[in-house]
């Protein structure tokens, strides 16, 4: 039986390895805005960027749990650990007396799978110039989308999505409209105008 399992185990890795390897950039980036919301002591930063139901009060968290659970952090060490996994996942533990940790899906884990993160930034000028998310939004955006389209795209929260397109919009490169109980996003003449030039 230990045979088959290992069989298996090695199997879903040598599938599963690729994605693994092209994740490197994804979790370099959020190393680093991990970092600095430590360094600045603001780990609230971190937390809403994931998920509008993470709530983080002084010495408590709120998490996107389906509880809804509050956990005390009582002194604890508060761990942000991003993992290659599906946008709605959330794993915590806040068993060890030391130590809480919060794993969570990396930012713009979809564009693993979308086919996206294939092409290197080296070579993707509008990435280059707007970052890897904004380019997929700018890119996406020649169809209208939801917002919850988009955000599945993106393997990352509504909030996340709208932030992006908030500063899209704010560049005159994206417009939103509301449809019904949609928001759909669409590029301004702009927008195309920078799509096509960096293509």
């Amino acid at each position: 039986m230990a045979r088959v399992y290992a069989r298996l185990m090695r199997r879903l890795w040598e599938d599963f390895a690729p994605t693994w390897h092209r994740a490197g950039g994804l979790l370099g980036k959020e190393r680093e805005r991990v970092g600095v919301a430590a360094v600045t002591g603001a780990p609230e930063a971190v937390l809403t960027g994931l998920n509008s139901r993470f709530r983080f009060g002084g010495t408590s968290i709120r998490l996107p749990d389906q509880q809804g659970r509050r956990f005390d952090l009582g002194g604890r060490k508060l761990t942000f650990v991003p993992v290659v996994s599906g946008h709605g996942a959330c794993l915590f533990s806040f068993d060890r007396p030391g130590l809480a940790w919060i794993g969570y899906p990396v930012p713009a884990v979809g564009l693993l799978w979308s086919g996206h993160e294939a092409e290197s930034d080296e070579k993707d000028s509008l990435a280059l110039t707007v970052g890897r998310v904004r380019a997929t939004i700018l890119r996406a955006g020649r169809v209208p989308l939801t917002m919850g389209e988009l955000a599945g795209l993106l393997s990352c929260t509504p909030a996340t999505a709208s932030y992006h397109c908030d500063q899209l919009q704010a560049a005159g490169l994206l417009e939103r409209e509301r449809h019904g109980r949609h928001v759909r996003i669409g590029l301004t003449s702009r927008g195309e105008a920078l799509v096509d030039l960096m293509s």
